[in-house]
């Protein structure tokens, strides 16, 4: 993520900074470093796949389905908060019809009347 690549762009420089200081805990430093990234993400993705988490999820959709939410409308809600759609990536193009947003985007500010003729 873009927020790791920035973290650990200033880490390294905090560590090639204090390497030129003539610091000896470079190795300690990238050992300690290397040790947390990795426990964090096996601890990451033990509760991602733990079965509390796949009730949790189970549980959301059910309440999805009560509510009535289509994977449309939550493409919707992205669209009007500027998220990406995170449920393109899993549907195929031509499986999903497009909205009416996406219909006129693709038309361009034509469609909208904004270079209508005068």
């Amino acid at each position: 993520s873009p927020s790791f690549v920035l973290m650990a762009l200033a880490m390294a420089s905090s560590i090639v900074g204090a390497a030129e200081d003539g610091s000896r805990a470079l190795p300690v430093v990238f050992m300690c470093m290397s040790v947390g990234i990795f426990l964090s993400s096996f601890l990451v993705a033990k509760v991602e796949n733990s079965e509390w988490r796949q009730d949790l999820r189970r549980k959301a959709q059910e309440g999805e389905a009560k509510l009535g939410i289509t994977e449309e409308a939550k493409r919707e809600a992205a669209w009007n908060m500027n998220l990406p759609d995170s449920l393109a990536a899993s549907a195929a193009p031509a499986a999903t019809p497009a909205s009416k947003k996406e219909k006129d985007a693709a038309a361009g500010p034509a469609a909208d009347g904004l270079l209508s003729p005068r």
